[in-house]
C-alpha cells in the first residue's frame, strides 16, 4: 500500500523561561492509504502536540525536528498556511458536485461522512 504519512524521528521541543521541554521523542510511524492510526497514551503525553506540529500548529515557543512527509512534501517546519493550501489541493474534490451538503437533514450529513472518509489524514 502508497504511505500517505510517513513521520521519522519527529520530536516536539518547547522553551520555557529557563529551560526547555521536549513534549515528543523521536516518534515514527506510517499511515498507509486506507489505514487508521490510533494513538493513546496518558493526559500530557505529547499526542495532541505531536499532530499540531504536523499541521504546523505548535506555539510560538515550540519547535518540532524530524520528518513528517506526506507525498514529497515534509510537513515538519512548513508554515501553516502552506499546509493548509496542500490539504485544500489534496481534498478540495471531495465535496464537489455534493449538492446534499447544504440540506439540513440526512442527507447533508450522509454527504459529509463521504467526504471525510475519502480524508486521507487532514
Amino acid at each position: 500500500m502508497t504511505a500517505v504519512l510517513k513521520v521519522e524521528d519527529m520530536s516536539v521541543t518547547f522553551d520555557l523561561h529557563d529551560s526547555e521541554v521536549q513534549a515528543v521523542r523521536e516518534m515514527n510511524f506510517t499511515l498507509a492509504e486506507g489505514e487508521t492510526l490510533a494513538v493513546v497514551g496518558e493526559s500530557g503525553s505529547g499526542k495532541s502536540q505531536a499532530f499540531l506540529s504536523i499541521m504546523g500548529l505548535l506555539a510560538r515557543n515550540g519547535r518540532a525536528t524530524g520528518r513528517a512527509i506526506m507525498g514529497d512534501v515534509n510537513l515538519i517546519g512548513m508554515p501553516p498556511n502552506q499546509a493548509r493550501y496542500l490539504s485544500w489541493q489534496r481534498h478540495r474534490d471531495d465535496f464537489s458536485g455534493s449538492d446534499d451538503i447544504a440540506k439540513p437533514n440526512s442527507q447533508g450529513q450522509d454527504a459529509i461522512g463521504r467526504g471525510i472518509g475519502h480524508a486521507s489524514w487532514f
